[in-house]
């Protein structure tokens, strides 16, 4: 590849990255609601369901887009939700937990 293609390429990644970042401001903010409504709700499934949901478009997307940090956490977070998902009964305390862990971590991303 030439070095005019290699540019080329990297502006179209940095567009991207720009695009998803715009996007994951967003996120994070549903993410916050979401972690609002835990242990409030009543059905902390399907708002765990719309977290892990969030989750796993975060990690695919921020992976692929270099920002590996942020799609390992999303990923990890993730992960932890759908084992509380696969148990009889869901503990607040825990899914608060894992989703201000990961919003700590995001946090940072979102201030950029």
């Amino acid at each position: 590849m030439n070095q005019s293609s290699m540019s080329s390429m990297n502006a179209a990644i940095e567009r991207l990255r720009d695009r998803f970042m715009t996007e994951y401001r967003e996120r994070h903010a549903e993410l916050i609601s979401l972690g609002l409504q835990i242990g409030v709700s009543g059905d902390d499934r399907e708002t765990l369901d719309r977290a892990k949901a969030n989750l796993h478009r975060t990690a695919g997307t921020a992976g692929t887009l270099g920002l590996e940090r942020l799609g390992r956490e999303a990923s990890r977070a993730e992960e932890r939700i759908a084992h509380m998902l696969k148990s009889e009964e869901i503990d607040p305390e825990q899914a608060i937990r894992v989703l201000v862990q990961f919003l700590d971590i995001s946090e940072s991303f979102v201030k950029h």
